[in-house]
């Protein structure tokens, strides 16, 4: 029994010396000095400036489409405006749209007026153009001076934008016959002086000629063609007139540079509305007397003449 506790006291002793052994050795493998592998060049670093920022990669940039080149090709568009009316600020606006003679039609007219020498503009009406290329509307301003008036076409993808501009200038007398003229020149200071019944006003263009149109009421003139005298800085000038309504329009032309013009309504052409009426009538029953008187004579030289035939008849033997 002793032996046994001894062999196995010895087994266990021989054990623990194995397991120290090898203890030591794994510690001694774990000690050992790492190996390096010696870089025979050194890398470059590049030092960073202060003041120098960072450089984030450029984004790709996108496409951009060109661009369509504008149309060159120039539509014509006439433009026009007249007074309707001897004693409102109503006009008719009127124009052609066409492209080498031919009409443009279902195109978007826009017509718009400025007040303050085309600082600002407002938009009063859209109008699209007929089969004929025309349109028609109306303009009423709010009170007398001058304005622009213009019409505008966007263009289509074969035709550029137009634009036509025309100068307007109104006046009143104290009766309220209302006194207009318009023009692509510039027309200002725009004025009536009815003690010596003289429309004036100054243009200025940098046209060769320009068709100046104004508009003078019946209600002052009975006969325009005759009795109406334009002078332009003081030389007598020519012109044209045109019934309309109430109105007469005048029709001359300015040159190029800046000019006076008057207008001269002649005293003798002054008709006073009151008394207009009762000549006519006095007119009409002096005729009618003058007639009567006629008549009555004839008949009572018949009758003479009548008479003295029977009696001389009566006296035959």
């Amino acid at each position: 029994m002793l032996k046994v506790k001894l062999s196995l006291l010895v087994i266990v002793l021989s054990v623990s010396f194995c397991l120290t052994l090898c203890s030591f050795a794994m510690l001694a493998i774990n000690t050992e000095e790492p190996s390096y592998t010696t870089l025979t060049t050194m890398p470059q670093v590049l030092p960073l400036q202060a003041d120098e920022p960072l450089v984030s990669p450029e984004p790709t940039a996108t496409p951009v489409p060109t661009p369509k080149p504008e149309p060159t090709a120039k539509p014509n568009l006439e433009f026009s405006c007249r007074g309707a009316s001897a004693d409102s600020f109503k006009f008719e606006v009127s124009g052609m749209l066409s492209y080498n003679n031919s009409a443009i039609p279902r195109a978007q007219v826009y017509i718009r007026s400025s007040a303050d020498g085309g600082d600002s503009w407002e938009d009063f009406v859209l109008e699209q153009t007929s089969a004929d290329g025309s349109f028609n509307t109306v303009w009423i301003p709010k009170t007398a001076g001058s304005y622009l008036l213009c019409a505008h076409w966007a263009g289509n993808g074969t035709l550029r934008w137009m634009n036509t501009t025309l100068s307007i200038a109104l006046t009143s007398d104290s009766a309220g016959n209302v006194f207009s003229a318009t023009s692509d020149a510039d027309i200002t200071g725009l004025s009536y002086d009815a003690s010596s019944q003289t429309l004036s006003f100054t243009t200025n263009t940098t046209q060769t000629s320009t068709p100046i149109s104004i508009c003078i009421p019946k209600a002052l003139v009975n006969d325009a063609k005759t009795l109406l005298q334009i002078n332009i800085d003081g030389k007598t000038a020519e012109f044209i007139t045109k019934s309309q309504n109430d109105l007469w329009i005048i029709t001359c032309t300015a040159n190029q540079g800046r000019h006076s013009t008057t207008v001269q309504i002649h005293p003798s052409t002054m008709m006073p509305p009151v008394s207009t009426p009762w000549l006519t009538i006095v007119i009409v029953i002096a005729i009618i007397i003058a007639v009567a008187a006629i008549t009555t004579t004839i008949r009572r030289r018949r009758r003479t003449a009548a008479t003295v035939a029977a009696i001389l008849k009566q006296n035959r033997p």
